[in-house]
């Protein structure tokens, strides 16, 4: 199965499921469109909490629903995030303080968000992922 996705050029590409998606081991339950980070401690993906030292080691989106310590993957920058719901196209969406994706002017004042990517239908979210803000 292929994966449709943008190249650096912002040139849509077909490749590979197994190509366009980061590895690793889930280091609590996550849910499919989780955003997660890796946790310098033990290496494990999380979902992102709001805090500053996770928002920076923010990797992508949970591809599927996972059980603490197995192996995972997820979506990476510049990949496109299909079957996602509700989504407004065109509209930018950050990390959540409680691993989900949101508009910015539903991050918690004080919390630390990271740009996720722009809305390219309702169903689907092309990754452009920005620098680490904090919430006002």
């Amino acid at each position: 199965m292929s994966v449709e996705q943008r190249n650096a050029s912002g040139h849509q590409i077909s490749v590979p499921e197994s190509e366009a998606k980061g590895a690793g081991t889930a280091g609590e339950a996550l849910a499919f469109g989780n955003v997660v980070y890796v946790k310098a401690t033990d290496g494990k993906r999380y979902k992102h909490d709001g805090n500053e030292a996770p928002a920076g080691a923010i990797v992508g989106v949970s591809d599927n629903t996972y059980s603490t310590d197995n192996q995972m993957t997820y979506f990476q920058d510049a990949d496109v995030v299909p079957g996602l719901s509700g989504l407004t196209q065109g509209t930018e969406y950050w990390a959540k303080e409680d691993g989900t994706l949101d508009t910015y002017g539903n991050i918690g004042a004080g919390k630390f968000t990271r740009l996720m990517g722009t809305a390219i239908s309702a169903t689907a979210l092309q990754l452009q992922m920005g620098e680490v803000a904090q919430k006002p």
